[in-house]
């Protein structure tokens, strides 16, 4: 009985070595650096992030409709042919554009008020 019983204080004993060293091994944390850590491993506030930053890019988007825009385009050929023709030896062609919305029946504002929205509601839930 008494080989048991030292048997179990001998098990106890190695049991509490070990747990002792392995809790000098794992890092403490603040409170600070615990909610740190959390933001930066959690998958749901990863997440949420790039939805925050998805409604942010939507509003950029959408703001970017009240400004005007400005395209080109260009061409240029050259011929050849085999007799002579009075036909212009090369062809080239410049297109500048820039165009403004008067009027679009409200989609930019309506775009620009909702992404500014969604925003607000991904950052006060998980951010």
């Amino acid at each position: 009985m008494c080989s048991k019983f030292a048997a179990i204080k001998v098990m106890v004993a190695a049991a509490l070595a070990l747990s002792s060293s392995s809790l000098e091994a794992m890092p403490v944390y603040g409170i600070e650096q615990a909610v740190t850590l959390a933001q930066e491993r959690n998958p749901e506030i990863l997440i949420a992030h790039k939805k925050v930053m998805a409604a942010r890019g939507g509003f950029i988007e959408a703001r970017s409709g009240y400004l005007p825009s400005l395209s080109s385009s260009g061409l240029y050929d050259k011929r050849q042919t085999e007799s002579q023709t009075n036909l212009r030896q090369e062809d080239y062609n410049a297109i500048i554009k820039l165009e403004q919305n008067l009027y679009t029946g409200g989609a930019f504002r309506r775009r620009s008020a909702a992404s500014p929205w969604m925003s607000e509601s991904h950052s006060t839930n998980y951010c």
